[in-house]
């Protein structure tokens, strides 16, 4: 970590309270990414006297003070002995059109939560709303390549229920749908904490369902750790909690 040439970027939206997910990846991928090599991950992060040494993709290494590994529900392949504490799972998401000569007007978004836990965000455009079911619709799965791409009608009833139940001025059948993978600690609380084992190294995991609307304040968490900053009294609890294996 380098106090001196720090870059920030900062994405906003003028219609506060949305986003569009698919220009704010566009522009931080331009911003900050567009010059790194993506690829399959190949672990490669010890610490040695003080010091993180990272294995470069030519087979190189750079030497760090510190350094932050978030890589989602690949934290347990990257990290073999940290794979007790997380469990990756498949979860849906659903988007849904207004009937013919319907619209979305006024429809905010919304959360209901346990036992019949859903979500629902409205495109910023008003042309759809993203639906979402809660824990016990996210399948278990071994690894984030096991997840199967693609969606059986079974699969796709409980949205389809729910829509025709809280939504009639929708179209009861998805215009688009996505499989995605996430993982989840047992407590279903962020790990945001350095490894068990490499005190400079920084493991950011475990969003729980939450990283779209928690990853900015964890960002900017971990960012501060990275450059030894005092960490904020509101988000000390994150560093303090007894994370426990999460087994299956």
């Amino acid at each position: 970590a380098q106090r001196g040439a720090v870059r920030l970027v900062a994405v906003g939206a003028g219609h506060a309270g949305m986003v569009h997910p698919a220009l704010q990846e566009r522009a931080i991928f331009i911003d900050l990414v567009a010059d790194l090599a993506v690829g399959e991950i190949e672990p490669g992060v010890e610490q040695r006297d003080g010091k993180v040494i990272v294995t470069t993709e030519d087979g190189g290494s750079d030497v760090f003070d510190r350094a932050i590994v978030t890589v989602g529900p690949w934290t347990g392949q990257f990290f073999p002995e940290m794979r007790q504490f997380f469990t990756t799972r498949r979860l849906i998401s659903t988007w849904f059109r207004p009937r013919f000569r319907e619209t979305m007007e006024g429809l905010p978004t919304y959360v209901r939560m346990e036992r019949n836990y859903s979500y629902g965000l409205p495109s910023p455009d008003g042309s759809s709303l993203k639906v979402g079911l809660g824990f016990a619709n996210h399948v278990a799965i071994d690894s984030p390549e096991s997840a199967d791409q693609n969606l059986t009608e079974r699969e796709l009833l409980p949205f389809r229920d729910l829509v025709r139940d809280l939504f009639p001025s929708l179209e009861d059948y998805p215009t688009r749908f996505t499989v995605c993978r996430e993982s989840y600690t047992k407590r279903r609380l962020e790990w945001l904490q350095p490894h068990p084992e490499m005190d400079n190294v920084l493991v950011i995991a475990g969003f729980s369902g939450k990283g779209f609307k928690n990853s900015p304040a964890l960002g900017e968490i971990g960012a501060r750790w990275a450059l030894d900053l005092q960490t904020e009294q509101f988000a000390q609890f994150l560093f303090a909690i007894e994370h426990e294996p999460d087994i299956r």
